[in-house]
């Protein structure tokens, strides 16, 4: 059996770093290919800032929501999808953190921002008009981004 030399073995090393490292490159590209994003848009529909999203659109996700956590990434949301369009209402029971709620018509037209909703309240939180669609994101996240009524959003879903 032929002993291999230092250089050879150092060689080998290296080319098992390489190929390891595409194949985490691979894997990490194929992951952020796989996030759900959803964009902001003023009232002239010029684009303001693209987050990731997490979606809600069963009963029981749209249920539980952001219940029970202790923090949320800052430009990341919650998209709420419903069936129909009709006046919604949220809660903040069992919600830790202070949110911005935005309701959104079928046309993806922002049409109420309820900002900085009290943690923990069992209070309800009213949608002016009708909705079909409501994004929650931190407490903060529409005046530093300057989201307003009136403006956009539109969302891609991957599978």
């Amino acid at each position: 059996m032929k002993k291999f030399s230092d250089k050879k073995i150092s060689i080998l090393i290296i080319f098992g770093i390489i190929i390891l490292s595409v194949i985490s490159i691979i894997q990490l590209n194929q992951r952020l290919e796989n996030i759900n994003k959803l964009t902001f848009f003023d009232e002239e529909k010029n684009p303001i800032i693209t987050i990731n999203i997490e979606v809600a659109d069963t009963h029981e996700e749209r249920r539980i929501g952001l219940m029970n956590r202790q923090s949320f990434p800052e430009k990341t949301g919650m998209l709420f999808i419903f069936e129909e369009q009709k006046p919604r209402s949220f809660w903040m029971k069992n919600t830790y953190i202070p949110l911005d709620i935005i309701f959104v018509n079928e046309k993806f037209e922002i049409m109420t921002i309820q900002k900085n909703t009290e943690p923990l309240s069992e209070k309800s939180i009213f949608s002016d008009d009708p909705i079909m669609y409501t994004v929650e994101v931190n407490a903060g996240f529409t005046d530093k981004y300057e989201i307003k009524e009136g403006g956009y959003i539109n969302y891609s879903l991957k599978q």
